[in-house]
C-alpha cells in the first residue's frame, strides 16, 4: 500500500498522510495535474470520481463528484492557492451541494501536497489543516482517514498504467510502429476528453431542461444522449469482430422519448456506452489499425472507423454543450479557458499524463 504513515494532531488541527511510490516525481505530479488520471484514484473504491472542471493554475478551480454504488453522489471542489511544479501545490478543499453551492454544515479544509524524490521514486506528504477541532472530529467521523488511505491505494495502478509506454516516435523521432502507438494514445485521449466535456455540460443542466425542446423539430439533450449512447454501444461492442450496426439497435427509436426518463437513467445509459467505447479503444494494438471492420456492411480500416466515430461523437457532444450553455444562461461555468483569462493559461496542459513533462 502506498500510504506508510498517518498522523493526526488535534492541537495543530492537522492530519498528515505520507505515501511512497516507485514512480518519479514528474510522473506522480502528472497524475494530479491530469483530471482523467486524477479521477481514477481521487474517490475511494466504489466511489469513482468524475472531474467536470480542473483548472490547475493559481486561482483556478476544480469541481468533481463521486458516485456511490447506489447512485448517490458526493460533490466537492478545490481552489488552487499555490503551485510550485513539480514540488508542491496547495488548495482549499470543500464540499458542494447538489445545486453547486457550498454544502451547508460542511467544513472547508486547506490541503498541501508535497512531492520529493525518495529511494528512486517519490515520497508524497499531504497535510490537511482543518478550521476547528470540531471540523477535524466531524471529518474523522465521516471516514476521511480510511477514505484517503483507500483512495491513495489506487494510485500505483494509475501510475503503472502508462496504459501504453510513451512511444519513442513521440519523444525522439519516428521509428517503426511509433506513429501508430502515438495515434492510439491520442485517440484514447480524444474520446476521454469528449466524455469529460459531456459530463461537465450535463452537470450544469436542470432535470427539466434535459427534456426541453428549443423548437418542435429539435432534439432534447436527453434524446441526443440516447442517440449517441446507442451509436457508441453498437459501434464499439465487439469492435473488431462484428458489424458496427448491431441487429438489436433500433436507431429511429433513439429519437423518440415519450417517457421522459430520469437524470439517473439518462446518465446510466451515457456512462455505460462510453465505458464500452473506451474499453474497446484501450484494448487496441498498433497492428489493429490496418485491420478491416464493417459498419452497415461497409468495410473500413480501423483507423478510418475511429476517425469517423470520433467526428460523430464530437458533433453530438458539441450539441449537448451548446444546449446546456443556453439553458444555464448566466449560471454557466465555462468548459474552456474563460474569457479574459488567456494569459493565466499560457502554459498548455492538454497532453499532461500522456507525454511526460519536459520531454518535448
Amino acid at each position: 500500500m502506498p500510504v506508510v504513515e498517518i498522523r493526526k494532531d488535534p492541537e495543530a488541527l492537522t492530519m498528515t498522510v505520507v505515501a511512497q511510490f516507485a514512480s518519479p516525481v514528474a510522473r506522480v505530479w502528472a497524475a494530479y495535474a491530469d483530471p482523467r488520471q486524477l479521477e481514477r484514484f481521487w474517490g475511494p473504491p466504489g466511489w469513482p470520481a468524475t472531474f467536470v472542471r480542473h483548472d490547475f493554475v493559481v486561482g483556478g478551480r476544480s469541481e468533481y463528484y463521486m458516485t456511490g454504488p447506489n447512485g448517490d453522489q458526493s460533490r466537492g471542489f478545490f481552489e488552487f492557492l499555490a503551485i510550485d511544479e513539480p514540488h508542491a501545490f496547495e488548495v482549499l478543499d470543500g464540499f458542494l451541494g447538489a445545486d453547486g453551492a457550498p454544502a451547508q454544515g460542511m467544513p472547508t479544509m486547506r490541503m498541501r501536497f508535497a512531492f520529493e524524490p525518495h529511494d528512486g521514486g517519490t515520497r508524497m506528504v499531504t497535510v490537511t489543516t482543518f478550521p476547528s477541532l470540531e471540523a477535524l472530529e466531524q471529518l474523522l467521523g465521516m471516514g476521511i482517514e480510511e477514505g484517503m488511505r483507500a483512495a491513495m491505494g489506487q494510485i500505483d495502478s494509475v501510475l503503472a498504467a502508462a496504459s501504453r509506454p510513451v512511444p519513442s516516435a513521440v519523444l525522439q523521432g519516428i521509428e517503426p510502429g511509433g506513429v501508430d502507438d502515438a495515434y492510439l494514445l491520442d485517440t484514447l485521449r480524444t474520446y476521454r476528453n469528449y466524455k469529460a466535456l459531456g459530463d461537465a455540460a450535463l452537470s450544469q443542466v436542470s432535470d427539466a431542461d434535459l427534456h426541453t425542446l428549443v423548437d418542435p423539430d429539435a432534439n432534447s439533450i436527453a434524446i441526443i444522449v440516447r442517440h449517441l449512447a446507442g451509436n457508441l454501444r453498437s459501434r464499439f461492442t465487439d469492435f473488431l469482430t462484428t458489424d458496427g450496426e448491431k441487429p438489436d439497435r433500433d436507431r429511429d427509436t433513439e429519437f423518440e422519448m415519450p417517457d421522459a426518463p430520469s437524470r439517473e437513467d439518462i446518465l446510466r445509459e451515457w456512462d455505460a456506452s462510453w465505458s464500452t467505447a473506451l474499453g474497446s479503444i484501450e484494448a487496441l494494438e498498433p497492428g489493429d489499425l490496418v485491420r478491416t471492420i464493417q459498419i452497415r456492411r461497409e468495410p473500413f480500416l480501423v483507423v478510418e472507423a475511429l476517425n469517423r466515430l470520433a467526428t460523430h461523437a464530437a458533433y453530438h457532444v458539441g450539441q449537448i454543450v451548446f444546449l446546456a450553455k443556453h439553458f444555464a444562461g448566466r449560471n454557466w461555468t465555462s468548459l474552456s479557458i474563460p474569457k479574459n483569462q488567456s494569459r493565466q493559461h499560457a502554459h498548455g496542459s492538454f497532453k499532461q499524463g500522456i507525454v511526460p513533462p519536459g520531454r518535448l
